[in-house]
């Protein structure tokens, strides 16, 4: 069962949250409307070793890089709701790979992202696995109601946009592509704006999967030109040999 199967299927046997939700439920991310016409945005993503990054061999991530990976794959699910980062909790399994000297650089490259796009880590958790490390990561963020940006906007005619470069290989720690796209997306949020996006996904689970969720949310197809072109980088193995 995929994770998009299973999420469904789980939501829907759950009733529903108490409160003003102003999200699809079964998604990584989520909205909860509060006073003052502000939306408080919340997602969670996480990393898996040997299925996101590499610990050991010539394309082995160093724990900065692993650390900032985490961050950017949430700050992008806030920046696709159109959406301020605020606050974020870090949840740890460390496999026998990994020390508390790889922990502290690992949240040494986390929080140097996290200053730069005024996120600020307020809890976590901390244990040991006995196997590969996973990290979690949840980010708090913020929205106004006019300008949120959901990913069931989608309208026939409507074009589809990528932010950054589209990275093909799956171990991929270098500066991500989606870092970018906080300040790009915030720019084209609201309905008043004359570039305003209807609806935006993050991709970091990939250009097709991703695009498919968007037009699954939405209830569209999408049709891709023959003379479409989206923007490649070069895979990770490829840049080590210059």
């Amino acid at each position: 069962m995929t994770e998009d199967a299973f999420l469904q299927a789980l939501f829907a046997r759950l009733p529903s949250p108490p409160g003003n939700s102003s999200s699809r439920r079964g998604t990584t991310g989520a909205g909860y409307a509060l006073v003052g016409g502000k939306i408080l945005l919340l997602a969670v993503d996480q990393i898996v070793e040997k299925r996101h990054y590499l610990a050991e061999g010539p394309l082995a991530a160093t724990p900065e890089q692993v650390g900032r990976k985490l961050l950017a794959r949430n700050l992008s699910d806030i920046a696709a709701m159109g959406g301020k980062p605020l606050f974020c909790l870090v949840a740890s399994s460390l496999g026998p790979l990994h020390d508390e000297r790889w922990l502290n650089r690992f949240f040494k490259g986390l929080l140097k992202l996290g200053e730069k796009h005024g996120v600020s880590l307020i809890g976590g958790d901390l244990a040991t696995a006995p196997q590969d490390t996973v990290v979690s990561l949840t980010i708090i963020g913020e929205v106004g109601a006019r300008d949120v940006c959901r990913r069931t906007g989608a309208r026939p005619g409507d074009l589809l946009f990528s932010t950054g470069k589209i990275r093909p290989f799956a171990f991929q720690t270098g500066p991500p592509p989606f870092i970018r796209a906080a300040t790009e997306r915030r720019a084209v949020a609201g309905a008043d704006r004359p570039l305003s996006a209807r609806a935006a996904i993050d991709v970091s689970d990939g250009l097709l999967l991703d695009a498919w969720r968007l037009c699954r949310a939405s209830r569209v197809a999408a049709c891709n030109s023959t003379r479409a072109r989206f923007p490649a980088g070069q895979p990770a193995h490829r840049r080590k040999r210059r």
